[in-house]
């Protein structure tokens, strides 16, 4: 027996109680089935939907774990008693019963169709996605607003499971999150440098408050950082220093004046007390020359 044959149909239907409309179909993965007919254009439903201006109902279920057989004879017999009994209007275009391409298939062949049929919706998701994405994320938005304390709700009883999940995201996807943030960064490196500049200055004392506290805890590891630091990059720190000098002589020649001029007073404070404890030295250089 195929795989095929194995799968448990389920009959569906979509009403219109206002239209008087109905539309029958048979299934195995009802919640794929849906998503077709919501989403695809080619579909009836869609298609009516469409035309009419109303949404898209929601599926329901009439008879589950039937053999393919069965869902076979169930769907005709469902769409001749809506067609002949009822007053619906029965948007069905066949008299059901249809065979899809997956049946009497060998289970590798199933399989094998199976797996092209994913990598097509996946295309077509991506697709989808991409030329809908304002519209995608404004409904996001609309829905947590509209949900925030059921979302925190779930999130905080589901707090463990949530970060768990997370990690192990995190963990197997390390290659994918790495390439999509640098490119995210790469798209909205404007952006984000503006924020960061003004998230710099709205959190500026925090910032300078948490910053000494850090300094003071690390005050023996942070100058031995600088000690290492300035040893390994001796060379290029002395030629950095000469060309920043060389290209800012006159800025740096009048920022010397001006700090001269405003604080002449402790300029000579200083000098006085250098001399007085060094004056021995200084007295005995000037003997010995």
């Amino acid at each position: 027996m195929s795989l095929w044959m194995k799968k448990k149909d389920n009959i569906y239907v979509y009403l219109w109680e206002k239209l008087n409309v109905i539309y029958i179909g048979r299934t195995v993965n009802p919640k794929s089935r849906h998503w077709a007919h919501k989403n695809r254009e080619n579909e009836t439903t869609y298609k009516f939907c469409a035309e009419h201006g109303v949404e898209h109902p929601k599926m329901l279920i009439i008879e589950n774990n039937l053999t393919p057989q069965e869902g076979i004879d169930r769907e005709k017999y469902w769409i001749k008693e809506y067609r002949e009994n009822t007053d619906y209007i029965v948007l069905n275009k066949s008299n059901g019963g249809e065979v899809g391409l997956l049946s009497g298939l060998t289970d590798e062949e199933y399989e094998k169709q199976k797996e092209e049929s994913l990598k097509k919706r996946i295309a077509y998701l991506k697709e989808y996605k991409q030329l809908h994405k304002k519209e995608i994320y404004e409904k996001a938005k609309e829905y947590r607003k509209k949900n925030k304390d059921k979302i925190n709700e779930y999130r905080l009883k589901n707090k463990e499971k949530i970060a768990l999940a997370r990690k192990q995201y995190a963990e197997s996807n390390k290659e994918k999150i790495k390439k999509y943030q640098n490119a995210y960064i790469a798209e909205h490196k404007d952006d984000i440098s503006e924020y960061k500049k003004m998230w710099r200055e709205l959190h500026k004392e925090e910032i300078s408050r948490k910053n000494k506290i850090y300094r003071e805890e690390h005050k023996d590891e942070i100058r031995l950082k600088k000690k290492l630091y300035r040893e390994k990059h001796k060379l290029e720190i002395a030629e950095r220093d000469r060309k920043y000098r060389e290209a800012n002589k006159e800025k740096l020649a009048a920022s010397r004046k001006k700090y001269v001029e405003e604080h002449k007073e402790k300029i000579s404070n200083y000098k006085k007390a250098w001399y007085e404890k060094n004056k021995e030295r200084i007295l005995s250089n000037r003997k010995g020359q």
